[in-house]
């Protein structure tokens, strides 16, 4: 299964929430009548390649967050890590490094889930922290279970929704568009995600008697459109070749054909093998997915050519194929190509419920100390 080699399930979830700093160094000084030196502190947080920023509170060396302060990052390996930085804001030089904790997801949980207060340390040998600073952070852990039913985790993210995405085949050769990419929205809200561009599922194999072929069947009578069917490529590049044949090498020439066969085959089947995720507020949501037209001018804008609708919730697992339908406004050529219900996106829908996991769980056993 390709796509979930690239793109594997995650173990769960690591919900961390900040909450408050304390005795941080002092950054911007200030005149003496006024106290002792501030810092506008902000908090930044990485784990894998998901990243959270707090806002920033201006003035103070023990600052508090009390909104739009926690995050849930999909972990897909304990052995990922957590990186936590507490910075002083700068109108105009960098950023000042005020404190860091960095470990291991593993280490992270096994400390304890629930509020728990950390000692910031130096982000490298070289850095000196002048004070002894303390981030507080509200830590959970959250698997991904079946069945669906079951308590409801609190916090904005309930549920996880997987995609599995696929091919899509059914599209006319002469293509919708040059390349195409896959998104996934949930309904009446703004939680989407979506994949790269697809790719050729072949990889042509042209040699030099591929040129010979196209000599012949042209000698036999057979038109360009013809030639170009046999052998899967743009009519174009057939009259080019047949009418230019010596304006380039025998290579060159297979290049080209090579080219136009793989472009063709990423036009009329598409391959993607990647899985989205999407963190969810409820279980019961419907699914719009669109298959979106690339176009390799960058100056075009890239256009919805199908999709589709699916209401999950019920099953923990719903398998497509699902046909394409043209949506509002598209043009005459994708409604007319997508009229038969050929075009098809195959791929997997599974839905997950989030659930809270226990200190017990014999991955945390082995603490390290604080």
């Amino acid at each position: 299964d390709l796509a979930r080699l690239r793109n594997p399930p995650p173990e769960g979830l690591l919900s961390i929430k900040v909450l408050k700093a304390e005795n941080l160094e002092g950054m911007d000084p200030r005149p003496a009548f006024l106290g002792p030196a501030t810092s506008d502190p902000y908090v930044r947080i990485k784990v894998g390649g998901e990243r959270f920023q707090t806002r920033t509170v201006m003035k103070t060396c023990n600052p508090t967050w009390e909104e739009e302060n926690s995050y849930e990052f999909f972990v897909f390996s304990f052995a990922q890590h957590v990186q936590v930085d507490v910075f002083d804001w700068d109108r105009i030089s960098c950023d000042d490094h005020l404190g860091s904790i960095h470990e291991s997801v593993k280490d992270f949980i096994a400390r304890g889930t629930g509020r728990r207060r950390w000692r910031l340390a130096a982000a490298t040998e070289e850095e000196v922290l002048r004070k002894e600073a303390w981030l507080t952070l509200e830590v959970a852990w959250m698997r991904l279970v079946h069945p669906l039913q079951g308590k409801e985790v609190l916090g904005p993210c309930k549920y996880v929704l997987c995609f599995k995405i696929g091919e899509c085949d059914g599209l006319p050769h002469d293509g919708l568009g040059d390349s195409f990419k896959v998104k996934c929205s949930i309904k009446h809200s703004n939680l989407s995600r979506e994949t790269k561009e697809g790719w050729s599922k072949w990889t042509s194999d042209t040699t030099s008697r591929t040129l010979d072929k196209v000599r012949k069947l042209r000698d036999h009578g057979f038109s360009s459109e013809t030639i170009a069917e046999v052998e899967d490529v743009d009519v174009a590049i057939v009259d080019a070749f047949l009418n230019n044949s010596d304006s380039r090498t025998s290579e060159e020439w297979l290049r080209k054909f090579a080219d136009s066969s793989n472009a063709r085959e990423k036009r009329c089947n598409p391959q993607f093998e990647e899985v989205l995720l999407l963190k969810l507020p409820s279980q019961q949501v419907t699914a719009v997915v669109e298959l979106i037209a690339v176009p390799t001018n960058k100056k075009k804008q890239e256009a919805v050519v199908g999709c589709f609708e699916v209401k999950l919730g019920e099953k923990e697992v719903v398998d497509g194929p699902w046909g394409l339908q043209a949506p509002p406004g598209v043009s005459q050529e994708a409604a007319a190509a997508l009229s038969d219900g050929k075009v098809r996106l195959h791929g997997t829908f599974t839905l997950w419920r989030l659930d809270l996991s226990s200190e017990q769980d014999e991955q945390f056993r082995a603490a390290p100390s604080p």
